[in-house]
């Protein structure tokens, strides 16, 4: 089944999906954060999950999926070298997500918080 999605992709259907790319940063901002609360593995998963939204990007947003394959790349690097900035890729991330919906700030419901509070993150305004 997925060879089947993978062949869709390349067989000239190149329409972006902005909620597919959202999902995908949102999901990855979220596995970022759970690799560095004791599963380590999940920060590869997350890095998928970016690649899985330059996909969905597909040729509309050049400079974005330029921008976001640049990032993914470094994490990529930074996450073989154990030395993965979680809050720094999420800053990213969150960054791309508000030029995607032409805001200046997320809305509350996709702001970073800690899960177990319910709270801003650390090193972030509430």
């Amino acid at each position: 089944m997925l060879a089947l999605l993978g062949w869709f992709r390349l067989s000239g259907n190149d329409e972006p999906c902005e909620e597919c790319v959202l999902k995908h940063l949102g999901r990855a901002r979220e596995l970022f954060l759970e690799s560095e609360n004791g599963y380590p593995v999940h920060a590869w998963y997350a890095l998928a999950n970016m690649s899985l939204a330059e996909d969905e990007l597909g040729s509309s947003w050049p400079e974005l999926k330029n921008s976001l394959r640049i990032v993914r790349k470094s994490a990529t690097a930074d996450v073989l070298a154990g030395v993965l900035n979680v809050m720094m890729v999420n800053k990213i991330i969150e960054h791309h997500m508000k030029d995607l919906l032409g805001l200046d700030v997320l809305p509350p419901s996709l702001e970073s918080t800690n899960k177990d509070t319910g709270t801003p993150a650390e090193g972030e305004n509430s």
